[in-house]
């Protein structure tokens, strides 16, 4: 008591140690003076360095965002200019049929294709007055004299394009364009309207430079003619149009301004639409562009903040030694308190013991102890043996003395970590149980052992308890076979007892699934089960059902199952937990007991039968069909008041007479209250005995119908109208027609319906999306594809060294690998979207395979692999189907098997064999099956291998390339043709493929009688290019790209011919008229007039008897563009890029009389 310091001196104190401090860091400041003002001279160098860093990192992110922004707004410009283009030429071809033939069949037009999408552009003619008399999208009668665009357009005979205006025809959003027509005679005529959706402008560039970039087409007269925000759009918004030219003059300064629209930063960039007065805008946010740069100023800014305070610790840390060293043996007395304090503050009896078991120290839970105390030690036992003081104190057996000192012992020696031991002892009269814990420590390099005693006995009580309770239930439950179970609602976890096990007949380690142990109940029961547990679960209804089930070995038993549910605390089912008992000996001595009964009653019967006589006999049959009349009646009662569904039965008038309890669920009114009224109260729609009704019951009964379902409206007492699935059905008592009606709520189902429909409609959408995108993309790689391969096929035909021969053959291989990987993309996005169709044409499957065999022994020559072909002399001459489709397939499977047999060690060998397996009248069944000795597939990888972009493994790309579309092409073709593909396979020795096939045969009476003969393809023709020849008339090539031009002029002069190059349409239309050509070839998209105005414009112009063979070259993939060509007047169709032998061949076919000359 005398050490102790009270708070109030402590206080007194308090003024005296703060001055002792301020005095100690007054001294330490000006000893050490120079030093802290050179870590200040260093760090503001070092923060000077870390600003230069960032404002670096700053104007870089700038210049990233505008470069980025910039590439943005160009695109947008390009693709605005070619949309604005096609819209005019859509114009111009209305103009020309309209003034040619008087008139304009739109839908041919929309069908050919030559209209554009018809979601986005709308074409309309109007006459000099206004009128509207003809469009794509409408027939209503509309008046367009007071639009702007059409006043415009009566002055002018230019393209009009007006500001976006709100179109009467599509309701939307559009920019309107006008272009005048004109009579014979040269007078006003009326107005070619073509008004394009604004969205069209910026769709497709929003899903990049993050969520608040702006995508716009601007006017110089400030209004928007589209604007976009992420997925948001709008059109007629203005800004001023002065700074507009402001941005357009200031070459996009790299700054950051905030709109007047949205209040959003933005770093703005605008360039102008090629031969228009638009601006393409895109306006990416400050905060997506400067993202990374904050990121990494903050990151900056902690490291300099972390490299300070560590410079600053260091330069303290040697200053503060000598002090810290002064205060280290006041902390070292102040931490040795803290640590006793905790000790002595905690419950448990702790000591700390020597090398020699010798207490050291105690806390003050152990001094406190009553046994402690009555050992009359004043030092609670220090200095003396643990190991006697505890058994004196705590008592135990001669046994747990010596486990214990033999756990001290061992923990001392380095042997364990800690030693643990519960053992009985006592607490001086009373038994208890007690946990004794041993953890070693060092202290001052020598070993010590701190022990821990904890008394356990409340818990061991509990425990035995708990133990005596679960041995209790088994008990009972293995003698009254119950058994106990509950199901998680959330994870569908579904947990039993032993004993239930034990009645079901599994495994302790069986794993219990929900449907598998729901499959156990016998099916004439399935469905109650499976319902009472749907309404405890939804509606937390307990139940207690009697049902027949089967053990896992078959054996069919009774089992009574109660359930309950399980609540949370907000009152919500969170599961079901029950018990099920086997009543099997019951039931069975129920059944005994009714049979012995049964037995008894019919010897007592015949018994008493002369006694009693045929009245007392008729009055027990009687009075047993009454009760059984009243046990029936009972349980068709109950059977109706726990239905799910609403039961109401009515007279031939349509009176109510009874409803069950569910009825007052669904309608709200109590089933006594609509007894005595007409059922049209509840469903509006039903009428009995009245023709006019939706339903009449009355006609229902004429027809003798037996049950009638109808989706019906009915009327709550609250006047909501519900979705009602209602079955009507009727029966007769005493000759009376009464009817009955089970009604259901459907209003859940048919919002599913809804939603389902509403997803189908979403995915579709994305899909047309998706197709789109791959047929642009497809596109935009063919054009520059098309000067690498031509380029590539000219450079072979000059003088190479080996070298370059070698490097100029590898990089056309590359070109057609990418081009081969751009075919299967598209191919696979036609299959998805739909868009595939199949041909049924005459066809020979021995040519077809022959060809596949022949394309392939270049590529296996190439790979070292040898080929082999087998083709079944039984196979008939010709069948029907898709020539195209079938050689794909096989050609693919014949590339994949050359492609992985290439490294075999034995050399690469691939087999090729077509089977008839068999041929019923007039249809045959043959087999394709390709042989490999290859790499093999493994078990796993054969169930995934026709899946999309999906290899054998990780290594197989590495090693062979591919886009793992080749197989998914096959399996999507071959399912089309209604075949079937499969493979087997095995490790390390090969595959092989199969492709079964049913196709019609095709007879000697129905070749002669086809349209299209059967051709015989010409045997591959060797490339001999002529040298220095030209033929007499050159060929007109319309061509808009600049490389692609160079291309095919060089190509054509390779092959001898001379050439006439357009750079567009209209000039290739000029240069016909006033030249003479062999041949026009054009590409399909180019500016002014495109490819299918130029042909529909030489074939309406072009003298009789002398026809120009047109040909299309065009990056446009899609099948549906050669019947477009077709339609337009073309005679062939060909896709970028071309190779110089096709290209010969395709010349070699249109001018097959031209004569070459020197």
């Amino acid at each position: 008591m005398a050490e102790a310091r009270t708070f109030s001196q402590f206080g007194a104190g308090l003024p005296a140690m703060l001055q002792r401090k301020r005095r100690s860091a007054a001294g330490f400041l000006k000893a050490h003076r120079i030093a802290l003002a050179g870590v200040v001279v260093v760090l503001l160098i070092g923060w000077l360095a870390l600003g230069v860093i960032i404002q670096a990192d700053y104007d870089s992110e700038v210049h990233r965002g505008y470069d980025s922004a910039e590439l943005s707004a160009q695109r947008l410009a390009n693709h605005t200019a070619r949309v604005l283009d096609q819209t005019a030429r859509i114009a111009l071809l209305v103009k020309h049929l309209y003034e040619r033939d008087g008139t304009v069949d739109f839908a041919a037009l929309s069908k050919a294709g030559l209209l554009g999408d018809s979601d986005a552009t709308s074409v309309a003619l109007v006459d000099s007055a206004g009128n509207l008399f003809a469009s794509t999208h409408t027939s209503d009668k509309l008046n367009f004299s007071d639009r702007a665009h059409f006043q415009a357009a009566r002055s002018r005979t230019d393209m009009v394009m007006a500001p976006p205006v709100f179109a009467r025809i599509t309701r939307r959003w559009v920019l309107p364009t006008a272009l005048q027509l004109s009579n014979a005679d040269g007078s006003f005529a009326g107005v070619v309207l073509v008004a394009l959706d604004a969205k069209a402008l910026t769709s497709g560039y929003e899903h990049d430079e993050g969520p608040e970039k702006v995508i716009a087409i601007l006017g110089r007269d400030g209004i928007f003619r589209s604007r976009r925000v992420g997925k948001t759009h709008t059109s007629g918004e203005s800004m001023d149009p002065r700074r507009a030219e402001a941005v357009l003059k200031e070459n996009n300064p790299r700054i950051s301004e905030r709109s007047a629209i949205d209040n959003i930063a933005r770093f703005p960039t605008a360039v102008p639409v090629a031969g228009t007065d638009l601006l393409a805008v895109v306006a990416v946010a400050e905060s997506f562009v400067m993202a990374p740069h904050f990121q990494l100023r903050r990151g900056l800014i902690a490291a300099g903040l972390g490299g300070s305070l560590a410079f600053l610790i260091i330069a303290f840390v040697w200053a503060r030694q000598a002090h810290r060293a002064s205060l280290s043996d006041s902390q070292k007395r102040r931490s040795e308190a803290t640590q006793a304090a905790i000790l002595n503050a905690m419950p448990a009896h702790i000591a700390l013991v020597d090398a020699a078991n010798c207490i050291l120290s105690v806390n003050d839970s152990w001094r406190s102890h009553d046994c402690v105390t009555a050992m009359q030690d004043p030092l609670s036992g220090v200095g003396r043996n643990f190991s006697e003081v505890r058994a004196l104190v705590y008592g135990g057996s001669g046994q747990t003395s010596r486990e214990i000192e033999e756990g001290i012992r061992f923990v001392l020696n380095g042997g364990t970590q800690i030693f643990e031991l519960d053992y009985q002892g006592h607490s001086g009269e009373q038994e208890r149980w007690f946990r004794l814990a041993v953890v070693p420590v060092v202290i001052d390099v020598d070993r010590h052992a701190v022990i821990r005693q904890i008394d356990i006995t409340d818990r061991k009580i509990a425990e035995e308890a708990l133990l005596q309770s679960q041995r209790l239930t088994r008990v009972v439950g293995k003698v009254a076979r119950i058994g106990g179970w509950s199901v998680d609602a959330r994870t569908q976890t579904l947990v039993l007892s032993e004993e239930l096990r034990s009645i079901y007949g599994m495994e302790a380690s069986e794993p219990t699934m929900l449907e598998q142990t729901a499959g156990r109940i016998v099916p004439e029961h399935h469905f109650a089960a499976a319902e009472a547990f749907r309404l405890c679960l939804s509606e937390s209804v307990p139940y207690d059902i009697e049902i027949e089930a089967m053990t896992a070995g078959g054996r069919r038993f009774w089992a009574r199952v109660i359930g309950q549910p399980i609540l949370d605390a907000a009152g919500t089912v969170i599961g079901v937990q029950g018990a099920t008992q086997d009543i099997s000996e019951r039931k069975r001595d129920q059944d005994q007991l009714l049979s012995l009964i049964e037995t008894t009653s019919t010897v007592q019967r015949i018994m008493n039968r002369e006694l009693e006589g045929k009245v007392a006999a008729r009055t027990m049959q009687l009075e047993a069909a009454n009760a059984s009349l009243a046990e029936r009646e009972q349980e068709i009662h109950s059977v109706l008041e726990n239905m799910a569904d609403g039961v109401i039965t009515v007279n031939k008038s349509g009176i109510i007479r009874a409803a069950n309890s569910m009825v007052q669920t669904l309608f709200g009114y109590p089933p006594a209250e609509l007894v005595g009224e007409n059922l049209a109260l509840l469903i509006p729609g039903v009428q009995i005995g009245q023709s006019a009704g939706d339903l009449d019951m009355e006609a229902l009964a004429e027809r003798s119908l037996a049950i009638a379902r109808r989706e019906l409206l009915g009327l709550n007492r609250n006047g909501e109208r519900i979705a009602l699935d209602v079955a009507f059905s009727k029966f007769q008592i005493k000759g009376e027609r009464w009817y009955t009606a089970i009604v259901r709520d459907i209003r859940e189902r048919q919002r599913i319906l809804a939603d389902l429909r509403q997803a189908r409609i979403d995915a579709e959408e994305g899909s047309r999306a998706k197709s789109a995108f791959v047929a642009t993309m497809s596109h935009e790689i063919r054009t520059p594809m098309n000067g690498v391969i031509g380029m590539i096929d000219v450079l072979q035909q000059t003088r190479l060294d080996a070298d370059q021969a070698e490097m100029v053959e590898l990089a056309r291989d590359s070109a057609h690998s990418l081009m081969g990987i751009v075919d299967s993309v598209l191919d696979f996005s036609k299959i998805e979207a739909g868009k595939v169709e199949l041909e049924s044409q005459p066809m020979s499957i021995a040519q077809i395979v022959e060809k596949v065999n022949a394309l392939s022994q270049t590529l296996a020559s190439k790979s070292g692999v040898r080929l082999s072909l087998f083709v079944d002399s039984r196979i008939p001459k010709h069948v029907l189907g898709d020539a195209a489709k079938l050689r794909q397939v096989l050609v693919n499977l014949m590339s994949n098997a050359i492609k992985f047999s290439s490294g075999s060690a034995a050399g690469g060998q691939v087999a090729m064999r077509a089977t008839l397996v068999e041929q019923l009248g007039a249809t045959a069944c043959v087999k394709f099956v390709i042989v490999d000795n290859g790499v093999g597939v493994d078990e796993p990888t054969l169930a995934r291998l026709f899946t999309p972009f999906t290899q054998a493994d990780a290594s197989t790309t590495a090693r062979f390339g591919g886009t793992g579309l080749g197989l998914a092409i096959v399996r999507a073709l071959v399912h089309m043709m209604g075949g079937d593909v499969s493979v087997d396979s095995v490790v390390g020795k090969g595959s092989a493929f199969t492709v079964q096939l049913t196709v019609a045969v095709v007879s000697a009476q129905q070749q002669q009688e086809a349209r299209t003969p059967i051709r015989t393809p010409a045997p591959a023709q060797t490339s001999s290019l002529p040298d220095s020849r030209f033929v007499a008339r050159p060929i007109l090539v319309a061509e808009d790209n600049k490389v692609n031009q160079r291309v095919i002029a060089h190509q054509l002069k390779l092959l001898g011919y001379s050439s006439h190059i357009a750079d567009d349409g209209m000039a290739a239309l000029e240069a016909w008229k006033n030249g003479d050509f062999s041949l026009l070839l054009t590409d399909l998209r180019m500016p002014l007039m495109d490819g299918y105005l130029l042909a529909a414009s030489v074939r309406s112009s072009e003298p009789e008897g002398q026809r120009i063979p047109i040909v299309a070259l065009t990056a446009n993939a899609l099948r549906e563009e050669s019947a477009l060509c077709a339609a337009a007047g073309m005679d062939d169709y060909a896709t970028k890029p071309i190779g110089i032998d096709d290209l010969q061949r395709l010349l070699q076919k249109w001018i097959p009389s031209a004569r070459a000359v020197p």
